[in-house]
């Protein structure tokens, strides 16, 4: 679109008037002005599209997988806030993530995982990904909800066996025991545990053996504060 441009000097300074003309005449002819206006132009519509969506983007969402993600936890019994919080520290909301490890997709299931539950179709699909890491955390849950945890802790132990896998959670469970900690409490017992499977001298005496396990440390901790967080935020912004 045309640009109407005004320079104002100082009525007097005819010399500054001329100098700028003359810049104007020669920057138009060598290109370089329509090379500047088309710039500003293209930054001018990108900021157009920018308010566009900011428009029709709630800005009390948490991802663009909101909706998919209260869909697959309800049928499952699972606040929604605590799977966005999962995904969000899975893969940061990435349906393309994939981890060097071979994890794919929203939740980063391994495909030897998702083989065992019989997942149909690819993980980079977000409704596949989330239905099946879901579902796993389901039969997770169940498994320390029959043992008797208490539901915070069913959760916590869930997370972490979604992490590290369930045989080293156990595994940590054990050695909780032999050190005078509590098995079925996660924080400050099977927590400290589970990262003693990195000393050799104590990953000899359990089943699964050794494992650089202090990453699940802080993926219960983070996720379950991200979680406490979405819910202040999303019961503020409702007010």
């Amino acid at each position: 679109k045309p640009i109407d441009l005004v320079i104002a000097t100082r009525g007097a300074d005819n010399a500054l008037a001329a100098y700028i003309q003359e810049f104007i005449e020669s920057q138009s002819s060598s290109g370089e002005l329509a090379t500047l206006v088309s710039r500003y132009e293209k930054i001018d519509q990108e900021q157009e599209r920018g308010e566009q969506d900011e428009a029709t983007t709630s800005p009390y969402d948490l991802s663009d997988f909101d909706e998919l993600i209260r869909d697959k936890a309800h049928a499952s019994d699972f606040d929604w806030r605590l799977i966005a919080a999962q995904a969000f520290q899975e893969s940061s909301f990435d349906p393309a993530a994939k981890s060097w490890a071979g994890a794919t997709g929203l939740m980063q299931l391994m495909p030897s995982t998702a083989k065992w539950l019989g997942v149909k179709g690819k993980l980079t699909d977000p409704e596949v990904s989330l239905e099946a890491g879901i579902e796993y955390m389901s039969w997770l849950a169940d498994m320390y909800e029959d043992q008797g945890l208490p539901p915070d802790e069913v959760i916590r132990f869930a997370l972490a066996s979604y992490n590290a896998g369930q045989g080293h959670v156990e595994d940590a469970r054990l050695i909780a025991q032999k050190i005078g900690r509590d098995q079925d409490r996660w924080y400050g017992n099977v927590e400290y545990a589970i990262t003693l499977l990195s000393d050799r001298k104590h990953a000899r005496g359990v089943r699964y053996g050794y494992c650089r396990c202090t990453e699940v440390v802080n993926y219960v901790k983070k996720i379950e504060s991200r979680y406490l967080d979405y819910v202040t935020y999303l019961d503020q912004v409702a007010m």
